[in-house]
Parts: structure tokens; sequence; C-alpha cells
């Protein structure tokens, strides 16, 4: 009798098939009809169908049953149906089905906010939560990234995630020491600066234009909420940046600036050159508005609030691309979205909510 077997050893974790049973049974019956000296050994069973022994051994048991010859004599067999039904019936104990299961609300509300919104699941399940939203279904974050992974959602794939669903793997660089710092190493920067503990400590940097672009974007960002503001500059140079903080001076006033931006912390980047040009009062010609730090060379995760800034930016203004064409209403609106945004380092709120908190304590209106 011909038989079709592997001669391949079968993939680790794989299940043994409904084929690779029906090849056994035809060597089973096959070891009936031949005399004991020529039969096929489990190790040869094995053997062809790309198992291991022990494979086989489980399986003649899974589907062992008890027949009678012509003689009216028992003996033991082996049935691709008796294994394939123990198989089936043990398979629906295997836990709880897909919790999505028919919940379109739930599909719908997520694949609306991730794809329309730019939401992470992270974001979006700490929206249900805040908000109090109730569908049948109840998942934690790291489900939702499961089922995303899976392709349980219609239109959704990691592809459409903020990382493309890849964690990012940090880099340590050994430190190394620059001519080109101007002023205050971040070494120097105070503790609550650090820790985040207190508000007024903000990160700052330039999002550059494609190629032959003049255009960029000053983005700063708030260490302890996370609040985010983005300026469309001409060019990115030293005067283009000092005359962004010199207009936020004018409209705030020397007080208020002065207590909303205590520090800011920025990189060797030679449009931040001129320390004390960013530090020095319009009104007060002696005093300082604010004090600047300087990263050390290299290190941008000591920026790392305005590095993963930066990078959500990205997902609205690519690589590449002309800053001068995007209208000032469309950086508005880029930034009133990732400052209303739930983060989860925030406990689910927005940085909208806490930095117009500390707002008022501080007593400055904007």
């Amino acid at each position: 009798m011909d038989y079709v077997y592997c001669t391949t050893t079968r993939k680790k974790g794989s299940h043994f098939t409904y084929q690779g049973r029906q090849t056994l049974e035809k060597m089973v019956i096959e070891n009936h009809r031949r005399a004991v000296k020529k039969q096929i050994s489990q190790s040869e069973m094995a053997e062809r169908l790309g198992v291991h022994r022990s494979t086989i051994i489980r399986e003649l048991k899974r589907g062992r049953i008890t027949q009678r010859n012509t003689m009216l004599e028992e003996y033991i067999s082996y049935s691709v149906e008796v294994a394939q039904d123990l198989i089936d019936s043990n398979a629906t104990a295997k836990g709880p089905a897909l919790k999505l299961g028919k919940d379109q609300s739930f599909h719908d509300f997520v694949e609306y906010w991730i794809l329309e919104k730019k939401y992470s699941p992270d974001a979006v399940i700490m929206k249900i939560e805040s908000e109090g939203l109730s569908f049948s279904t109840k998942i934690c974050t790291k489900t939702l990234y499961s089922y995303i992974s899976k392709g349980y959602f219609l239109h959704l794939t990691n592809r459409d995630l903020p990382r493309r669903g890849k964690r990012a793997k940090r880099k340590y660089r050994r430190v190394r020491q620059s001519s080109r710092m101007r002023g205050k190493s971040i070494d120097q920067r105070p503790k609550v600066a650090n820790e985040r503990s207190e508000s007024g400590h903000w990160e700052m940097d330039c999002v550059e234009s494609g190629r032959g672009g003049r255009s960029c974007l000053l983005t700063l960002v708030e260490r302890q909420t996370n609040y985010s503001l983005n300026f469309k500059l001409s060019s990115q140079s030293q005067k283009q940046v000092q005359n962004q903080l010199d207009r936020l001076e004018r409209r705030l006033g020397y007080s208020s600036f002065s207590a909303l931006f205590k520090t800011i912390t920025v990189d060797n980047g030679s449009e931040f050159f001129d320390v004390e040009g960013l530090m020095s009062s319009l009104f007060i010609e002696s005093e300082r508005r604010t004090e600047i730090y300087y990263c050390h060379p290299y290190c941008s995760f000591e920026r790392g609030s305005n590095e993963q800034m930066n990078g959500q930016i990205r997902r609205f203004i690519p690589k590449g691309s002309d800053i001068s064409k995007v209208s000032k209403k469309r950086l508005n609106e880029i930034t009133t979205h990732f400052n209303n945004y739930p983060k989860r380092r925030l406990e689910g709120k927005t940085s909208e909510q806490l930095f117009h908190r500390e707002l008022e304590k501080m007593g400055i209106v904007v």
C-alpha cells in the first residue's frame, strides 16, 4: 500500500493534522494484515509522518478502539474519527471565547479613535475608563494590542498604530563633552525639574522641513503635565527662536513668563547657541526671564518628552514635508489633539486639564 507522509520534522508547536491521522490509521490497518515481523514499528511511523515517537504513542491511545475480526476475535486498532472527535471536544475547553465577540459598537469605537483620531490603543482604553463608557466588551490595553496584532479588526492593523506595533529600544551612549555647549549643563538643572514635581520646566526642540525647505517647527513640552506649544518659524535660526520667546513674553508679561517658564532644556543645535538672548528679558535688562540648560551631546533621551512629541507630530507632518505649507489652523489642530490626549503617565488625564489647573494655582491668565 502507498502512503503519503512527511519526511521532514513537523514544525515545533504545530498540531498533528487530520491528514496525518488518516495516514496513521492506514498504517495501523496494514499492520493487522501483516505478519508480526513485517509490521511497521512506531518509530518508523513517526519518521514517515515527521513527528516524534511520543506523538505517535499519544495519538494511538487517543484513537484506541476495540474491533472484532471475521473469527469474532477482539483486537486493538486505531480510528481517525475517534481521535479527531476527542481533539474537537477538548478544544471547546481551552478557555473563554474571544471577548470582542459580536460587539460591533466597541469594534467601531476602537477603529474610529485609532484610525481617525490617531489615538493609541492605551489612550482608547483610558478614554473608555475616564468617561465611564459602557460596552459589552471589557478588555485591557494588552488584550487590545493582541487583538489588533491577530487581525480581529476589519480595517485596523499594527501599521495604523503610533509605533507600528513595535517597541523602540532605548539606546544609551557614553556621554561626550562638547565645546559647543554655551550655557549650563543639564547636570545643573534643579531637582524639581528632574523629578517633574513642579510645573514650569520645559523641553524645547526644532522639527525640520524636508530637503530644500527652510521653515521649521519650534516645539515646547512642559515636563510635569506634558502640555505642548508648537510654533512655525520661517527658518531654523537663533534669531527666529529668540523672537518666538520674545513674543511669548510680550503676551504674558515678565512675571507670568518667568513663573511659567522657570527652565527650558535644549539640545546643542546651533539655533539655541545664543543662550543670553534666550534668557534675557525684554522688559528688565538686568533680569533673566528663564534659565536655559543644555543636554549632553548625542543624548536625546534627556529630552524624552520632547522627542516623544516630535515623533507624534510626524504622524501628521511626515518627514520630508514642507512645513511652510502647514497652515496655522492645522498646526493648532495638531497641538490641541495632543493636549487633549489621555496619557498613562497622567493617570488617564489630559495635559490640557492639568496644565490649566497649574495656571490657576499660579494666577496666570493665558
